[in-house]
C-alpha cells in the first residue's frame, strides 16, 4: 500500500519527539553530576531507549536508534568527552537499544507490557543483552581511541546498562501502558497510601544508614511488595523508578544508604545492581499477583453467568461462596445463601455420603417448593489443607417431565400400533388359514378381498410412520413456492377421496407471492390437512378450502361439516400419536397434525385449530412472505432463519 505524505512524516516527527525528550532527560542528568562519581546518571536512559525502540513498528527502529545516538553523542560531548570518544560512545548505545528493543519487542505480547512470568524473563534477556553490547562497544572505542581500556570503566558500563534496562524500562512501558489501558478499577487512595509508605520508608533508612553507617535500604523492599500484590507491577514499576531516581541522585552526590556504607566497592555501581535485582523481584511478584486476580476476575465472570447454582461449602457442609444463578435455582438472595447450610436445600446423603460426583435427587427452594435437580460435586484441595467442595446443582424438573413426556407418548404410540396393526393382522391370519383349509370354498373372493383390505390398512398405517419420519428429516434447499399450486395439487389427489363419499370440494383461492421454503415438506402438510378433513366429514357435506394473501403473510383456511373434536382434546390434538376420543374406526395414527405443526413452525409460520363436536372443523395456516428489499435474498435468509 503506497504510504502519502502524511504516513511518512509520521515516523519522522515521532523521532524528532523522542530524541527531544532524550536530550531533555540527558541535560537534567547532567545538571544532577556532584563530580563524586566519574560519571553523570543518566545510565537510567539507557531504559528509555529500550523501552521506545521495542515499542516503535520495527520499520522506525534504525531511526530511533540514530536518534537517541545523536542524543548521546551530544550529551557526551557537554560531560566533557573527546569528539571521537562521544561519537563511539554513543554509538555504543544506539547498538545496545536497538539490541535490546528488538529483542525485547519481538517477546513481550502487544500492547508492550509485562504481563507474564516469561516477560520478566524476556526483559532480563533485553538487559544482558544492552550491557553486554554497550560495555563490549564502549572499551572497544576507549581501547581505539585512547590506546587502553579500564576492566572498572566496562564493567561500570555492563551494570549501568543492566540496571538501567531493568528498572527504566518497565517504568516507562508502565507509564504508555496505564495511558492506554489504566489498571482494573484503579482507585487514588491506595496509591497515595503505598507511595507514601514507600517514601517514608525510604527516608527512614536512609536517616538510619547516615547514623548507623550501615546500608538498610533492603527494608524498602517491604512497601514495594504491598505495591506489588495490592496495586500490580505497572504502578510498582513507576514507584520502583522514582525510588531510583532519587537513590540514583543521592547516591551520586555523596549521600544515601551507598554512600554511607563503608565499601571499596563503586557505591552508584551497587546502588544499581540493587535496585536491578528489586526490580526483578516486585515485577515477578506483581505479575503473578495480577494474573492470580486477572484468573479470580475471569471466574467470577463465568460463575456470575452461569445459570445454575454454584456454591463453595466447607467441611461443615456451611456454604462460602454462591453465584448469582443460586438465587433463582435455590429461591434465595445471594447474600442469605452465605452461612446457610447445605443440608437445606439437598439431601444431606448426597453431600456427605457415597462416592459418586453426580447424583440425581430432588432438592428444595428457600420456600420449601421441590424440583428435581442434578447435582454435582467436585473436592476443593486448598494449600492451605482446608477441605472445600464445589457443587452445582441444575433444575432438571423441565428435562424430567420432558423425558417422562416422550415415555407417555412412547407408551401410547406403542399401544395405538398395536391396537392399529392387531385388527388387520388378525384378518389376514384368519381369513388366510381358512383359504388354506378350504381352497374351493365359495367364500374365497371375498375372505381376498378382506385380507388385501386389511394388508392396505397395515400398509398406510406403516407409510404414515415412514412419511413422518422421512418429511421431518428432510433437508433440501429452501426455493420458492407457488402456494396456490401446491393447494391446487393436494386437493386434486384428494379428490377421488371426496367423490366416493360425496363430499363436495368448495375452492376459493388467490394468487400469492412465493413463499420460501421445502416444497416437500409444504406439500405433505398441505395435503395431510385436505384428507383430515374429508376423512373426518360425513358423507353429503362440504369441505372449503381457502387462500388469501395479505400485507406480510400467506393464510390457508380448510374447513369442514364432519364430526368435530372434543374440547378436552383439542390441547393435545398437535402432540405425536394422539388421536381425539370420538374417531370410533375410521383408521388413522396422530402423526398428521403433529408433522402439520412441525412443518409450518420450521417455515416460521403458525397454525391454529378451530372446532365443534358435530359441527366441523377449522384449520389455518399463515406462512410468512419473503421480500427481496429486506437483509438480503429470500434464499438467503431462509438458510439463516428457516433450517433451525
Amino acid at each position: 500500500m503506497p504510504e502519502n505524505r502524511n504516513s511518512r512524516l509520521l515516523p519522522l516527527g515521532w523521532i524528532l519527539v523522542m530524541t527531544a525528550v532524550h536530550f531533555g532527560m540527558s541535560l537534567f542528568a547532567l545538571e544532577l553530576r556532584t563530580g563524586f562519581s566519574h560519571e553523570p546518571v543518566f545510565w537510567g536512559l539507557s531504559g528509555l531507549s529500550v523501552a521506545v525502540i521495542s515499542m516503535a513498528p520495527r520499520s522506525w527502529r534504525l531511526g530511533l536508534a540514530a536518534g537517541l545516538t545523536f542524543s548521546a553523542a551530544a550529551s557526551y560531548l557537554l560531560n566533557g568527552a573527546p569528539l571521537p570518544l562521544a561519537a563511539g560512545y554513543a554509538l555504543g548505545n544506539g547498538a545496545a537499544a536497538l539490541a535490546a528493543g528488538t529483542w525485547l519487542g519481538g517477546q513481550l505480547p502487544d500492547g508492550r507490557r509485562i504481563v507474564r512470568l516469561w516477560d520478566v524473563v524476556a526483559l532480563a534477556g533485553g538487559a544482558l543483552v544492552a550491557a553486554a553490547v554497550g560495555s563490549v562497544f564502549g572499551g572497544a572505542v576507549q581501547w581505539a581511541v585512547a590506546g587502553s581500556a579500564s576492566l572498572e570503566t566496562v564493567g561500570y558500563w555492563f551494570s549501568a546498562n543492566l540496571a538501567g534496562v531493568l528498572v527504566g524500562s518497565p517504568v516507562f512501558l508502565a507509564i504508555v501502558s496505564l495511558r492506554r489501558e489504566p489498571p482494573p478499577e484503579f482507585q487514588m487512595s491506595p496509591l497515595l497510601i503505598v507511595a507514601t509508605a514507600t517514601a517514608a520508608s525510604y527516608v527512614s533508612v536512609v536517616w538510619v544508614s547516615a547514623v548507623t553507617g550501615r546500608n538498610f535500604l533492603y527494608l524498602v523492599i517491604v512497601p514495594l511488595m504491598i505495591s506489588a500484590v495490592w496495586l500490580g507491577q505497572r504502578i510498582t514499576a513507576i514507584l520502583m523508578g522514582g525510588l531510583a531516581l532519587a537513590l540514583g541522585v543521592m547516591t551520586n552526590s555523596g549521600l544515601g544508604p551507598f554512600a554511607a556504607t563503608e565499601s571499596a566497592f563503586d557505591p552508584l555501581i551497587a546502588g544499581q545492581i540493587f535496585m536491578g535485582v528489586v526490580q526483578i523481584t516486585v515485577l515477578t511478584v506483581g505479575v503473578e499477583a495480577s494474573r492470580r486476580r486477572d484468573l479470580i476476575a475471569e471466574l467470577d465472570g463465568i460463575l456470575e453467568a452461569t445459570v445454575e447454582a454454584v456454591l463453595v461449602v466447607d467441611e461443615t457442609g456451611t456454604i462460602r461462596q454462591a453465584n448469582r444463578g443460586s438465587e433463582a435455582t435455590l429461591g434465595s438472595p445471594q447474600a442469605e445463601l452465605i452461612g446457610a447450610r447445605l443440608t437445606e436445600f439437598i439431601p444431606e446423603d448426597v453431600f456427605d455420603g457415597g462416592t459418586r460426583d453426580l447424583y440425581s435427587t430432588i432438592a428444595r427452594r428457600r420456600n420449601g417448593d421441590e424440583f428435581w435437580a442434578e447435582v454435582s460435586r467436585g473436592r476443593i484441595r486448598e494449600k492451605s489443607g482446608r477441605r472445600r467442595t464445589a457443587i452445582v446443582v441444575r433444575d432438571v424438573s423441565e428435562r424430567i417431565e420432558t423425558e417422562e413426556s416422550v415415555r407417555r407418548l412412547q407408551d401410547e404410540f406403542v399401544s395405538n400400533m398395536t391396537h392399529e396393526l392387531r385388527t388387520p393382522l388378525t384378518a389376514i391370519i384368519g381369513f388366510s388359514e381358512w383359504l388354506m383349509s378350504d381352497l374351493d370354498s365359495p367364500t374365497a373372493a371375498s375372505d381376498l378381498e378382506i385380507i388385501h383390505d386389511s394388508a392396505s390398512s397395515m400398509k398406510v398405517l406403516i407409510d404414515a410412520i415412514l412419511d413422518f419420519k422421512r418429511v421431518s428429516a428432510s433437508s433440501a434447499q429452501p426455493a420458492e413456492i407457488d402456494l396456490r399450486d401446491v393447494v391446487e395439487r393436494s386437493v386434486g389427489l384428494a379428490r377421488p377421496a371426496a367423490l366416493e363419499r360425496t363430499i363436495t370440494l368448495k375452492l376459493d383461492l388467490d394468487a400469492c407471492p412465493p413463499i420460501v421454503g421445502d416444497l416437500d415438506q409444504i406439500e405433505h402438510a398441505v395435503r395431510n390437512v385436505v384428507s383430515n378433513a374429508i376423512k373426518y366429514s360425513y358423507e353429503g357435506g362440504e369441505v372449503s378450502v381457502a387462500l388469501e394473501a395479505r400485507e406480510d403473510s400467506v393464510h390457508l383456511a380448510v374447513v369442514d361439516e364432519g364430526i368435530g373434536i372434543p374440547e378436552s382434546d383439542q390441547a393435545r390434538l398437535f402432540e405425536r400419536f394422539f388421536r381425539a376420543g370420538n374417531v370410533g374406526e375410521l383408521q388413522g395414527t396422530g402423526l398428521g397434525l403433529a408433522l402439520v405443526r412441525q412443518v409450518v413452525e420450521r417455515h416460521r409460520g403458525t397454525v391454529a385449530l378451530t372446532s365443534a363436536v358435530g359441527r366441523g372443523t377449522s384449520v389455518e395456516i399463515v406462512l410468512p412472505l419473503e421480500s427481496e428489499g429486506k437483509e438480503g435474498s429470500a434464499a438467503e435468509r431462509a438458510h439463516h432463519a428457516i433450517w433451525l
